[in-house]
């Protein structure tokens, strides 16, 4: 299973996936859609910040998550 990364950028979650089921997931799991968005230049999601929780609950579902540099409360989730 491949590890998923998350990282803070700003008011931003950055990560990458290549996993279509996940991303449909996120897709219509994050809402409204003003608080997502590809960005296709760096081939990545970003999720808006607030978001967060909602993102590690779809990932672990997914994938063994690495909450990258996101902040200590994080590892709770």
């Amino acid at each position: 299973m491949k590890k998923l990364t998350l990282q803070q950028e700003g008011d931003w979650i950055a990560f990458s996936s290549s996993n279509a089921t996940f991303i449909s997931c996120v897709r219509s799991g994050i809402t409204p859609a003003s608080f997502r968005r590809y960005d296709s230049e760096a081939r990545r999601w970003l999720v808006y910040y607030t978001k967060g929780p909602e993102l590690v609950g779809l990932a672990q579902k997914f994938h063994q998550v690495d909450l990258g540099e996101l902040p200590g409360a994080w590892q709770m989730l």
